[in-house]
This record gives C-alpha cells, sequence and structure tokens, in this order.
C-alpha cells in the first residue's frame, strides 16, 4: 500500500510540474507574440533566425523579406541600425532607438558566444516606444 501511496503522489507531483510548465510556455508566447516586443536573432552573417510574424507585422515588414535579405540589406537606409548590429558582432552591447517606418523602437543588441567564446551572433529584443517617444514630444511642445 505504501508503494502505490508513493507512486501517487508522484504523479500527481507530475502532472502539477507538467501544468506549471504548459503555463509558463503560454505566457512566454503571450511575450512573444506581442506586436509591442519584437525578440530577434541574427547570426554572423547578419541573416535573421526566428522572425516573429505577429512582430514583424507591427513593424511593417514581411518574414519572407527577412529570409531572402541580410540585416544589412534588410537596413540599408538605416545606417545607425547597422553600425549597432556591427558593433553587437564585435562584441558590444548596444541599446538605441531607432525610427522604422513612422514608429520609435527601443532596440538591444546582445553578442552570442559560443562554448569556445567566439561570437555567433546577435540576440536582442525591440520595444515600441513610440507613444512615449510622441508623448514626450508633445509635453516638451506644451511647455517650452
Amino acid at each position: 500500500m505504501e508503494d502505490f501511496e508513493l507512486l501517487e503522489k508522484i504523479g500527481e507531483r507530475l502532472v502539477d510540474e507538467h501544468l506549471s510548465i504548459k503555463e509558463e510556455n503560454f505566457r512566454l508566447r503571450e511575450i512573444i507574440n506581442n506586436e509591442h516586443v519584437v525578440p530577434f536573432v541574427i547570426d554572423k552573417k547578419g541573416f535573421f533566425i526566428l522572425p516573429n510574424k505577429y512582430a514583424l507585422k507591427a513593424m511593417g515588414i514581411q518574414a519572407r523579406k527577412l529570409k531572402t535579405k541580410n540585416a544589412y540589406e534588410f537596413f540599408e537606409k538605416n545606417p545607425k541600425a547597422i553600425e549597432n548590429i556591427r558593433k553587437a558582432l564585435r562584441g558590444e552591447s548596444v541599446v538605441d532607438v531607432l525610427k522604422l517606418d513612422g514608429k520609435y523602437w527601443k532596440v538591444s543588441y546582445q553578442p552570442t558566444y559560443d562554448e569556445h567564446n567566439q561570437i555567433i551572433g546577435i540576440t536582442g529584443l525591440s520595444i515600441d516606444v513610440t507613444d512615449i517617444i510622441e508623448n514626450a514630444a508633445k509635453i516638451k511642445k506644451e511647455n517650452p
């Protein structure tokens, strides 16, 4: 009887842990699929990995365009973005605000390293800060 009770407790714990993992995965998907927060990964050759269709839509970007162009081609009209990518690929962490298609994005670029401490790409996060920038400009205009 004791063995059965032990197995029952183990089973209950496994179910609880499984439900907890499912809940955490749901929360993570909600964050990732938020069109105001755009996680991204760029490999060392400048190609985007793991594009997020919801976030790309908010930025006015089509996922298929990211698969055929690298970041340098994609941001050819935004030299600030290209410079930030180059800095991150040289090992520098960068945080900047960029304007893309009429929206302002606070973008964080972090170099990603392999097990030999070689840079293999960039992990980043873009956050839509358009409302903050526009509201600050409005307040500044109203209160010179």
